[in-house]
């Protein structure tokens, strides 16, 4: 995320917190700003695999498609830590 972007604001407009958490992984894993990415997904309406395709045609569709199911995976992960972390505190 950009510096000293508030959470609220970076998180506003992603339809869950899973699709908004796994942007933030390509972001990082494929090096993508990640207000390029969001403006995409947002603006163009575009899945995070399409905004991949927009901002880094480089990447051939196997590539696109296995960092898509990693921040998937990497989002879900941390969503569940954050849930086990929260039951565990009592909140």
């Amino acid at each position: 995320m950009p510096p000293k972007t508030p959470l609220e604001k970076a998180a506003s407009g992603f339809k869950s917190q899973g699709q908004f958490i796994a942007a933030l992984h390509v972001s990082h894993n494929l090096n993508i700003p990640f207000d390029l990415l969001k403006t995409d997904m947002m603006t163009k309406h575009d899945s995070l695999g399409g905004a991949i395709r927009n901002l880094r045609p480089d990447l051939d569709s196997k590539t696109v498609n296995s960092n898509v199911k990693l921040a998937e995976r990497q989002a879900k992960a941390d969503v569940q830590e954050s849930n086990e972390i929260a039951e565990s505190s009592g909140k």
